[in-house]
């Protein structure tokens, strides 16, 4: 297992909004699922990589 670093942490943060699955894939399992809260587009769960992906190419 890979050691839990703040700079793991923000690398795999910023991997997400780059779009590029095989970075994201790096740090997040195809199956993530996750909120993210608001009142906007984006608000709402994201099941799955392929969801969130097609989130936010919309």
């Amino acid at each position: 297992m890979t050691e839990l670093t703040r700079e793991r942490v923000a690398a795999a943060y910023a991997s997400l909004v780059t779009g590029d699955r095989e970075q994201i894939l790096q740090y997040w399992s195809p199956d993530v699922r996750f909120q993210m809260p608001g009142n906007h587009q984006f608000s709402g769960w994201f099941v799955g990589l392929d969801d969130y992906l097609a989130k936010m190419a919309s």
